[in-house]
């Protein structure tokens, strides 16, 4: 009897929101914080070096300026541009146009 009434009860409360915990104590919990077990890891961290850590969980490794995915070649990354998202490894380079879009070196 006690677990149909608690069935019932629980049906009727819909979802409950989770209450997730700050592991460690920098000010972001879990999924919002990608690691939540270093503290030098959170949302707006600063990411400044390719070192295999994303610090601040933008699902990339190190500085990206203009946002396109690719960290600064400067930085160890392989952006020859990091200051526009039309220039990366993966943009295509069709055209002789004076600019290396796909930073392979060459220009079309």
């Amino acid at each position: 009897m006690n677990l149909r009434i608690f069935a019932f009860v629980f049906s009727l409360g819909g979802c409950a929101e989770v209450d997730y915990l700050d592991v460690d104590k920098d000010g972001y919990a879990a999924p919002e914080d990608c690691d939540d077990h270093d503290a030098e890891v959170y949302p707006g961290a600063t990411d400044d070096s390719v070192d295999t850590i994303d610090q601040d969980c933008d699902n990339f490794d190190g500085p990206d300026q203009d946002l396109d995915g690719y960290a600064d070649a400067d930085a160890g990354g392989m952006d020859c541009d990091d200051l526009d998202p039309t220039v990366n490894p993966g943009a295509e380079d069709s055209s002789l146009d004076g600019r290396d879009s796909d930073c392979d070196g060459e220009d079309g």
